[in-house]
């Protein structure tokens, strides 16, 4: 796959122009103004740890409620599904399926929770990923869920964890 190159100091996106002077009609049309390129990488930084920070807390959420984790960051193409796992039956003998878990983590709500940044692109990217997952383990006819895990980390205490099973279906 080739990847676009941009000289040093320059990310994707990026202008040395100030917002105000930006041209970039879709960035205007929404009210949102051009970032610095030195903000940009840092905060791309910030966000990757920021991801990888949550995924660690959902599978610690997950293995402590009984959960067992097959596979991390698996990927397919383009698609990537965070966290596989085996959720075992119940006292009841519900569950023993595979779970294919999206985890969303944000640091604060001012671009909303973060379960509802799990878009129909996104949730399709992620069931062509299972199906990938399934069929390269000969596992076509296990049954299987979709969850979301979302995760709010706040400075002043405690990470919010909501798991949300069976968020969605394949379709």
């Amino acid at each position: 796959m080739l990847r676009p190159h941009y000289p040093p100091g320059r990310a994707a996106g990026c202008s040395l122009r100030s917002s105000s002077e930006s041209t970039n009609y879709p960035l205007k049309a929404h009210g949102l103004q051009r970032l610095s390129c030195e903000f940009a990488e840092t905060r791309s930084m910030s966000t990757k740890s920021l991801g990888d920070r949550g995924e660690e807390l959902a599978a610690s959420y997950l293995e402590d409620n009984g959960y067992v984790i097959l596979d991390r960051n698996y990927r397919f193409e383009r698609a990537e599904v965070d966290l596989i796992c085996f959720a075992p039956p119940d006292e009841s003998g519900v569950g023993g399926e595979l779970v294919f878990a999206e985890v969303k983590t944000r640091s604060g709500l001012g671009f909303g929770r973060p379960e509802e940044a799990v878009s129909r692109m996104k949730r399709r990217h992620i069931v062509r990923a299972a199906q990938a997952y399934l069929h390269e383990r000969r596992l076509e006819k296990a049954r299987c869920r979709f969850d979301v895990i979302s995760i709010l980390l706040r400075p002043d205490g405690e990470p919010e964890i909501e798991h949300f099973e069976r968020a969605f279906w394949a379709y």
